[in-house]
């Protein structure tokens, strides 16, 4: 099975409660890569028959909106839902026209207690990509994909819809001379992210191996989209820094959580992660320890910047 079988499964994709405290998370179950949910025989809601309609994609746009209040009821009137009734999981794709291409939402499910996700009900992921997403035979070529692939309830729809995704759809930063964004990695945290490339470092070579909060052999750090708290699991706490309020962002009050933490591997990481009561989601920014000083780190920490198409 390849990543492409595994990745729609995700949450979540902030999705995100699928790895232990005591275990970091393998390739397989981070950035956005899950494995089916096992079936439940536990029943929810029933779900009512009625005559389907086309999904298009006024209809994801709507869908788009409730940001992390969607949920697997409001799929209702496009697919149907009796499996996760009946079986405990659902994993279908929808396909909607948009400006004459052909694009897919891949829509996972699982019972309540089963979710991956930190969102209410039972939806796992609404993910959206391109046709050509389905045609790609192994993880190399993922890798190298140049299209995007995006829940539509994290971030900016039209740049998902384009396939444009960047990581300024969601935050500005300035990182440390030396070190320059790498363009939006879905297969990065559990929503997406960017790697911090160094000097000579290639974009084209970023793989879960060497990009990633877990990764086994670290770049000089990252900003990835996680589910709150989700981060913590897997990591020891080092040292706790001064949270910093940020007083809104142009939208609800947000604190900056910063401290030291080290994965089950080994890896030291600063680390800096936006939370906010009642929220589902943080942004998470980390710094290489070994290479930054913590001066440089809260220097770097203050310059983050949320943008209004940020879901939070």
């Amino acid at each position: 099975m390849t990543l492409k079988h595994l990745v729609f499964a995700f949450c979540f994709g902030f999705v995100l409660s699928g790895c232990s405290s005591e275990k970091h998370p393998s390739i397989e179950s981070i950035g956005n890569i899950q494995k089916e949910p096992e079936q439940n025989p536990k029943m929810i809601e029933d779900f009512s028959e009625e005559e389907k309609e086309i999904l298009t994609a006024e209809a994801v746009e709507q869908l788009a909106a409730k940001h992390a209040e969607l949920a697997i009821e409001d799929f209702g009137p496009y697919l149907d839902l009796s499996p996760l009734q009946e079986e405990g999981s659902l994993w279908e794709t929808l396909e909607f026209d948009y400006e004459g291409e052909t694009l897919c939402l891949r829509v996972s499910a699982s019972d309540k207690e089963l979710a991956a996700a930190p969102y209410e009900g039972a939806l796992d992921g609404a993910v959206v990509f391109r046709e050509d997403f389905l045609e790609l035979d192994s993880a190399e070529e993922e890798y190298a994909y140049d299209g995007s692939c995006a829940d539509i309830r994290s971030g900016n729809l039209e740049h998902i819809l384009d396939g444009n995704v960047e990581m300024s759809d969601y935050l500005t930063v300035t990182l440390p001379e030396g070190l320059r964004l790498s363009g939006f990695k879905y297969w990065m945290g559990s929503h997406g992210g960017a790697a911090f490339l160094r000097e000579g470092e290639a974009e084209e070579e970023l793989t879960l191996e060497n990009a990633g909060f877990y990764a086994e052999k670290p770049l000089a750090g990252g900003i990835e989209i996680w589910g709150n708290g989700e981060i913590e699991q897997g990591t020891s706490v080092v040292k706790e820094l001064t949270p910093l309020e940020t007083g809104g962002w142009g939208k609800d009050a947000l604190i900056l959580r910063r401290g030291i933490r080290q994965t089950d591997s080994g890896t030291v990481w600063y680390i800096a992660r936006t939370e906010r009561e009642g929220s589902r989601i943080s942004y998470c920014l980390y710094l290489s320890e070994e290479e930054y000083t913590e001066e440089e780190f809260l220097a770097v920490s203050e310059t983050l910047c949320l943008m209004e198409n940020a879901v939070y």
